[in-house]
């Protein structure tokens, strides 16, 4: 029985990377970033740091190394916080791309959160390979 759960998840990742391949640069964009939500809320910043390229440099003086600093910080250290995705807005040239982000972060448990933001963020990202990775971000309440 075991054998055929682990054979049918097998076959579900297989057909799901299958239908990925066929994507719009603007649908694997959106896809990448629902996946990135996905790890956020698991709390799994290896995960996300897959995605932060290593030439990745914002305005306000991080680097990769720094992201995954920012990342510790409010997901290790803060309770119970989540990520819902208000909206995506992507513009694709070429190869690059920007990625401007509506995002509600909640922490606390119940109808009431402790404590909650509406932010923006603006990536900006640039394929390598069949992957979008993100070069910089700018982000603000």
């Amino acid at each position: 029985m075991k054998f055929y759960i682990l054979l049918l998840i097998i076959l579900l990742n297989f057909s799901f990377v299958l239908c990925k391949k066929g994507l719009s640069p603007e649908e694997q964009i959106r896809t990448q970033i629902e996946e990135i939500k996905e790890y956020v809320n698991r709390r799994q910043i290896g995960k996300i740091m897959e995605y932060i390229s290593a030439d990745y440099k914002d305005s306000y003086g991080n680097k990769k190394e720094s992201i995954k600093g920012i990342l510790i910080q409010n997901l290790m250290f803060r309770r119970n916080v989540k990520v819902v995705i208000k909206d995506v807005d992507i513009k694709v040239m070429g190869e690059n791309a920007v990625a401007i982000v509506g995002l509600f972060v909640r922490e606390g448990e119940g109808i009431i959160p402790s404590n909650a933001d509406v932010i923006k963020i603006e990536l900006m990202l640039v394929r390598v390979d069949k992957k979008w990775m993100v070069t910089s971000a700018f982000w603000r309440s």
